[in-house]
This record gives structure tokens, C-alpha cells and sequence, in this order.
């Protein structure tokens, strides 16, 4: 973008050069001949040409330093969607490994259970469990230890009692 614009000012340059040697030879050769109004004339027509030809560069040099701010917006865009990209991915893995994390413990936990009961129990509880995640039975929501929840301690004892059977 930087060499567009000393492109198009080098041009600038060059145009001005041409017009300048044009207008001494129009000035050396044509003075006897070219009265002077004529000469006004043509002066201030080739001022109108150059001051048009200047005006159309500058706004060609605007316009490519318009196009540099544009370029370096977007590339600090990118870096910067680059950059929450990264973090983003790392916090996705940071979820991913706590969530293995949890399962191992939550799998842990329910060979403890499973320990802790007779074997009768334990099988039913796995053939429960097992139903419940094919989802072949409408209305199997789980063991009832499962599908309480108590806030209230003063509670924890129904809830125990109901778990037992008693």
C-alpha cells in the first residue's frame, strides 16, 4: 500500500516535470506568435489541467492511504480473532479435562456404591441404569436415590428411609 502511494506521487512528480518544460517551450517559441491573451488563456487552461490532474492524484494517494488503514485494521483484526481463537480452544480443553475428570470420579464413585451393596442390588441397579440410557422405557427415570435431592438435612431421613424400603 506505502508504494502505491509514492507510486502515484512520483507520477505527480513526473507531470509536473512535463508540464513545466511544456510551458517554458510554449513560452520561448511562441512569444512572438501567441499574443499575450492567448498565452493568459492557454496558461490558465493548462493551470485548470494541472490543478484537475493534481487533484486527481491526491485523492488516488487518499485513497490508497484509506486502503493502508483499511489493511492494517484487518490484519489486527485477524491477529486478534487468531488470539481468541487460541484462548477458546485452550478453555474448550480445560472443560474437556475437567469433564473427564468428573466422569472418572463419577464412575469411581459407583464402583464404591456397587461395593457397598449385596450383588442382587448391585445387578439391578446396572440393569436400571442400563434401561434408563437405552431409553426403550418411557417413564424409567432411575433409582430413587438418584432422583432425590435435599437442601434441608432435617429431610435426609425420609429420604433414607424411602432409599431402604422400610
Amino acid at each position: 500500500m506505502g508504494a502505491d502511494v509514492e507510486q502515484k506521487q512520483k507520477e505527480l512528480a513526473i507531470v509536473q516535470k512535463a508540464l513545466s518544460q511544456c510551458e517554458d517551450k510554449i513560452a520561448t517559441e511562441g512569444r512572438n506568435q501567441v499574443s499575450w491573451s492567448e498565452e493568459l488563456n492557454i496558461r490558465k487552461t493548462l493551470h485548470k489541467n494541472v490543478t484537475t490532474e493534481r487533484a486527481t492524484l491526491q485523492a488516488r494517494v487518499e485513497s490508497a492511504q484509506e486502503n493502508k488503514k483499511c489493511a492494517c485494521l484487518l490484519e489486527h483484526f485477524q491477529f486478534l480473532n487468531a488470539f481468541h481463537r487460541r484462548n477458546l480452544q485452550r478453555l474448550l480443553e480445560d472443560k474437556k479435562e475437567k469433564q473427564k475428570t468428573i466422569l472418572s470420579k463419577m464412575e469411581h464413585s459407583s464402583r464404591q456404591l456397587s461395593n457397598l451393596v449385596n450383588r442382587d442390588v448391585s445387578q439391578g441397579l446396572s440393569s436400571l441404569q442400563r434401561l434408563r440410557d437405552t431409553n426403550n422405557y418411557p417413564g424409567l427415570y432411575g433409582p430413587l436415590y438418584e432422583l432425590f435431592t435435599v437442601d434441608d438435612p432435617k429431610f435426609e431421613q425420609a429420604i433414607e428411609v424411602t432409599a431402604e424400603n422400610r
